[in-house]
């Protein structure tokens, strides 16, 4: 069992779901993440981002993690061993005086997340939470802290059903598209997600790419307009992305 030949080195994070750890793999002493996933979850968010990760590994991707191993303890857990990255976007940015990315670092930064958008768009999911800490650079110890991996796909929705190795590479895309539900219960993180999201629409992937608009806002001016808001009083804060909005098409 692939477990037995690594050594936990620290906590990364935990939540409802589980938790993910740093560990290093005793025959050559290389570093890892396994992400864990309590079988008592109720909803599992794993198999959702191993599904992805598989996608991202047959269209040779760089900016997703790749998978070294997963599996089950019994009666405990799932887990999923891969690439150990370094820290992610939101932290970067609050370690900062100024809260905010200079604008070459805003832009460089801006294009890479939006080709990881694209690429997971091109495997046929649409990703619902696309907020700073969602995305992560490399470990400057490896040389790769110069490339930005998205990273959490667990809130992940499939919009084509079917997706052929063929048409990823060719980038032409499949019509077998999903319908959209009349309702779809809100998901992602309030001051990111997109009008569609608060208003209980179906997501497409414009919205992903709204979550992004924001990001690149608050990278570039060091906050949002509705920042001081908690991510229980959606309504307000719909209400100024409204404005927002309104106060941009009365420009045009």
């Amino acid at each position: 069992m692939y477990l037995v030949r690594i050594v936990t080195v620290r906590l990364l994070g935990k939540g409802g779901y589980g938790a993910v750890y740093e560990v290093l793999r005793k025959s050559d002493s290389k570093l890892f993440a396994v992400k864990c996933e309590k079988l008592s979850a109720r909803k599992k968010v794993l198999p959702m981002d191993c599904r992805v990760l598989r996608g991202a590994q047959i269209i040779k991707s760089c900016h997703f993690c790749t998978i070294e191993d997963r599996g089950k303890v019994e009666n405990r857990f799932i887990f999923l061993v891969m690439k150990l990255i370094g820290s992610n976007l939101w932290d970067l940015r609050v370690e900062r005086e100024t809260m905010r990315f200079t604008l070459n670092t805003s832009l460089k930064a801006a294009e890479q997340c939006l080709i990881c958008i694209e690429e997971l768009h091109r495997l046929g999911f649409l990703h619902r939470d696309i907020k700073p800490g969602n995305f992560a650079i490399g470990r400057q110890d490896a040389n790769e802290h110069h490339i930005i991996y998205m990273l959490d796909f667990g809130l992940c929705r499939k919009f084509q059903e079917k997706v052929g190795r063929e048409s990823q590479n060719t980038r032409k895309h499949d019509k077998d598209v999903r319908v959209p539900r009349e309702v779809a219960p809100f998901r992602g993180t309030t001051r990111y997600a997109p009008i569609a999201a608060m208003k209980q629409i179906e997501q497409s992937r414009k919205d992903d790419l709204e979550g992004w608009m924001y990001m690149v806002v608050e990278w570039t001016s060091g906050g949002l307009p509705w920042r001081k808001y908690k991510a229980d009083n959606r309504e307000e804060v719909l209400k100024m992305k409204e404005e927002v909005r309104d106060k941009e098409e009365a420009m045009t």
